[in-house]
């Protein structure tokens, strides 16, 4: 056995590695997931359109969950720069709050839409059921839902949303 330490440019190279293989893990899932349907995509059928065994799966991710919840990270910061961006705009900070979660809403179905209907049906599929992955979309702290919520908040202030 070789006890000498392995290189920077060796280290990184792994680094690298295994950052491509989670990428693709990750691509290959969404992609079953649009095609079979979450519940109907096993790991087996993840690992071996990634190319990697189920013990390799299990290496980067600790469930299908986990890829969901990272899908979600990625929704809630495309909404969240999106928001960002909304709020620079001086004619959009004039509107009230209906109009502005209008606005938010029309771009989050250009969000789902645009990968596919099939992710969009997963989605609320599985916030109906009770699961794991329902949990991580129905989590109350994710940012999307903060930003919903703020604009609600705004609108009862401005009197154009009751309380009731």
């Amino acid at each position: 056995m070789n006890d000498q330490p392995s290189s920077p440019k060796a280290h990184k190279m792994r680094k690298l590695k295994a950052l491509e293989t989670r990428e693709k893990i990750y691509k290959c899932a969404n992609e079953l997931f649009q095609e079979k349907g979450f519940e109907q995509t096993s790991i087996v059928d993840i690992a071996e359109a990634a190319g990697i065994s189920v013990g390799g799966f299990y290496h980067y991710f600790k469930n299908k969950e986990e890829i969901i919840s990272i899908w979600l990270s990625d929704f809630d910061l495309h909404y969240q720069e999106f928001y960002t961006q909304l709020l620079s705009d001086p004619s959009i900070n004039r509107l009230n709050a209906l109009d502005k979660i209008r606005i938010i809403m029309i771009g989050a179905d250009k969000t789902f839409v645009a990968p596919g209907f099939a992710i969009t049906r997963m989605s609320y599929t599985l916030m109906m059921q009770e699961s794991e992955a329902s949990e991580v979309i129905m989590a109350p702290q994710r940012d999307y839902y903060g930003i919903i919520r703020g604009l609600i908040d705004e609108g009862k202030e401005q009197g154009d949303i009751r309380e009731d």
